[in-house]
């Protein structure tokens, strides 16, 4: 059910809006209380008609004799009302210290005035912890009414209680469809279309402007910097592979010439640096490339895809095994989760010689391990590592001939985030590195 806003656009104006919705409920729905009297509570003490009773009995005990006091006394006791009489100055003695019960009751005859006033000289007191009214009948003598109730639900109490319930629960409800419609519904689909990289950097996705007008304010502004953040790293990327194509002709211009060269040592050290410098290039475009962004997520077996890997790497000779089970389906990137486990695969036989893959799952998440026997990442570089270009020393990887370009385990960060999983690396003892891939379970949302 659609709350109304009635031309409320701002948090404020909504809030004021739902305080007068409440006023106004509440004045209407007390009236029809009033009118149909359905609150009637047998067991309620009404405080005016046991004041109106006891003065009675005052101004009749006051005018009485001796033997129409008894008759008075008894007949009172015959209906189930006890009084007795009692002289001034034994009244004090017999008042006790007051009572929890009492307390209570004190407070909410403070918070719950009685609409009538008691009789002029009476006062509430506890004899033997049980609550009396005492009401003067002269100026020697005091009625003691022991028959009042030792209750804290009034009349008064109760007639007010009802209105204060129903404000109350007219305000928690109004609340509660303002907080859920305005504000809690918007924010929550913000903090997922921004969770969601996907969905937040795609050009057909927008985060939705509802809500309020901060809401949408807030809303508009995302928007805006996801259309920022997708044209500069469009343009960036564009400018990049101008750079790169323009590097090209003149290094083809350069292996042309070199090939030329009849020192063969000369010749070779030129053709090399040039293919270095090709090879660079298309790493780096590689990297830059959108094919992740555009593939979607899909049901994969990643168990075939890890032996797949595993058989061409063990075709052109190198040491390495899977470990896990010959099926599991999970929804993913099958060409992009491919690509950063054989990434991972080509440095563990770079810097370890052997590497074994492990594969299990649960029911909220994915693992995938790579393990080596290679020198391991030291604790100050586990986050350098994932940053672009960025490579270790050589004399602490021990391979001095193993040089890559830094790139590798950036785009396995990448992919593996673009997953909204994480990437953990793990020094083993006595010697090598265990690489895990932890990809949560796809919501129904981030799977079709």
């Amino acid at each position: 059910m659609r709350f109304p806003g009635f031309g409320a656009r701002t948090i404020r104006g909504q809030l004021m809006l739902v305080v007068i919705l409440a006023i106004g409920s509440v004045i209407v729905a007390g009236q029809v209380i009033e009118r149909i009297k359905t609150f009637d509570y047998a067991d309620a003490v009404d405080v005016d008609l046991v004041g109106q009773r006891a003065l009675t009995l005052a101004l009749l005990l006051d005018g009485a004799d001796d033997a129409q006091r008894q008759r008075i006394l008894a007949r009172s006791a015959e209906v189930g009302i006890e009084i007795d009489i009692v002289p001034r100055d034994a009244l004090e003695r017999i008042a006790g210290p007051d009572g929890f019960r009492s307390k209570i009751g004190s407070f909410l005859a403070y918070l719950f005035p009685p609409d009538g006033n008691l009789p002029d000289g009476s006062k509430m007191m506890l004899v033997g912890r049980k609550p009396m009214l005492s009401l003067p009948i002269n100026d020697k003598e005091f009625l003691l009414y022991k028959s009042f109730p030792d209750s804290v639900l009034t009349t008064d109490i109760t007639g007010r209680i009802v209105y204060y319930s129903l404000a109350l629960a007219i305000l928690g409800v109004l609340f509660s469809i303002f907080a859920v419609r305005f504000l809690t519904a918007p924010l929550k689909a913000i903090s997922s279309e921004i969770r969601d990289t996907d969905a937040f950097l795609s050009r057909s996705t927008l985060v939705p402007e509802t809500g309020s007008l901060e809401i949408k304010d807030l809303a508009r502004a995302l928007n805006e910097l996801r259309t920022r953040i997708h044209e500069m790293i469009r343009n960036r990327t564009g400018m990049l592979r101008s750079v790169s194509h323009d590097l090209r002709t003149p290094l083809t211009r350069v292996r042309l010439r070199a090939e030329r060269i009849g020192d063969a040592a000369i010749r070779d050290q030129i053709l090399a640096d040039v293919e270095q410098i090709n090879t660079l290039i298309d790493i780096t475009l590689d990297y830059l490339r959108d094919d992740r962004d555009r593939e979607a997520r899909e049901r994969t077996d990643v168990a075939s895809i890890m032996q797949t890997i595993c058989a061409n790497f063990t075709d052109m000779g190198a040491h390495i095994r899977y470990a896990g089970p010959p099926r599991l389906v999970w929804h993913c990137k099958p060409m992009a989760l491919s690509r950063a486990i054989t990434n991972l695969c080509e440095n563990g036989i770079k810097f370890g010689g052997e590497v074994t893959m492990s594969l299990k799952s649960t029911d909220q998440y994915l693992s995938i391990g790579i393990q080596d026997r290679g020198p391991g990442i030291p604790e100050q570089f586990a986050t350098q590592v994932l940053e672009p270009f960025f490579q270790m020393d050589p004399a602490r990887t021990g391979n001095t001939k193993a040089r890559g370009f830094g790139l590798g385990l950036s785009i396995v960060d990448e992919i593996v985030r673009d997953h909204g999983g994480q990437l953990e690396f793990e020094n083993t003892a006595p010697r090598g590195l265990s690489v895990r891939i932890i990809l949560p379970k796809a919501s129904p949302r981030t799977s079709d």
